[in-house]
């Protein structure tokens, strides 16, 4: 099936004999039967060719999986905050904020704690792998590489730049949250929020390019960009090694955030349609 969002993409050929010959899997079927439910022209294509009684039987199952499926604690709460039912479920369904990868995230920031805690070169690891973290979430937060329900989130009626956006959105939070708590517990005297604005101007960049291509592509991209400036900034700076995380680099990476968020704005006005190519 195209991966076009608007209301123009149809079943290619590939998918239609697929399905005739049953040879697709749960989430694939389920995909076509979602297009299936807003396009008149593919439910046409396959009526000479689909039994009745199978759409049907495909059909209930997922409406009573749908149906069967209960709200979490999380997604309650997000109500009651102001949530549509709608945002919160795509937010609790977001990859990368599944338990693993919290507990990975938990893990590595601990480790980098007691990293920090040998002196100014583990601060100095800590500060340059933080901003990674929340790039790492982004990447993960959409795609077929990372969602096993992605064909699924394809199919659904549901905005792609917006879902982006607020899956970005719930990881970036989530990632500054734990490592801004980690970063109470570093030594004495060290720049221990310094991280922060490079951390939000990277996943910025990385949901601006995620308009345009692959948001792991894009999250490689920016991964490759950040050790890039760090070795290119290796002894630099007032402190030797502090130099984009000093006044002037902070001031850079101000910069950086704004031109991303202005870039995600023009694009998702320009194209808030289209699903960057894979």
């Amino acid at each position: 099936m195209s991966h076009d969002m608007s209301a123009e993409y149809h079943l290619e050929p590939g998918v239609v004999g697929l399905y005739r010959a049953g040879r697709l899997g749960f989430e694939q079927e389920a995909s076509v039967e979602a297009h299936l439910l807003a396009c008149a022209r593919c439910r046409d294509l396959l009526r000479p060719v689909v039994a009745p009684e199978r759409l049907e039987t495909i059909w209930d199952n997922v409406s009573e999986q749908a149906a069967d499926r209960q709200a979490t604690g999380v997604e309650r709460f997000l109500t009651r905050c102001g949530l549509s039912e709608a945002t919160a479920r795509v937010v609790t369904t977001t990859p990368s904020l599944r338990v693993a990868w919290l507990a990975a995230i938990v893990v590595v920031l601990v480790l980098a704690m007691l990293a920090a805690s040998s002196g100014k070169q583990g601060v100095r690891w800590f500060l340059e792998f933080a901003p990674l973290l929340p790039v790492a979430g982004v990447a993960a937060a959409y795609g077929p590489a990372t969602d096993p329900a992605h064909e699924l989130t394809v199919a659904a009626p549901y905005s792609f730049l917006r879902l982006v956006l607020i899956r970005s959105c719930a990881v970036i939070g989530t990632c500054v949250f734990l490592t801004g708590v980690a970063s109470i517990f570093l030594p004495a005297g060290a720049p221990a929020m310094a991280w922060l604005l490079p951390s939000l101007a990277l996943s910025a960049v990385s949901l601006a390019l995620a308009t345009r291509i692959d948001p792991v592509r894009a999250g490689a991209l920016v991964v490759g960009a950040w050790i890039l400036a760090l070795v290119s900034t290796r002894g630099l700076g007032d402190q030797r090694g502090y130099a984009l995380f000093e006044s002037a680099g902070q001031v850079g990476w101000a910069v950086v955030l704004l031109l991303s968020v202005a870039a995600f704005a023009a694009w998702s006005h320009t194209d808030h349609r289209s699903e960057p190519s894979s």
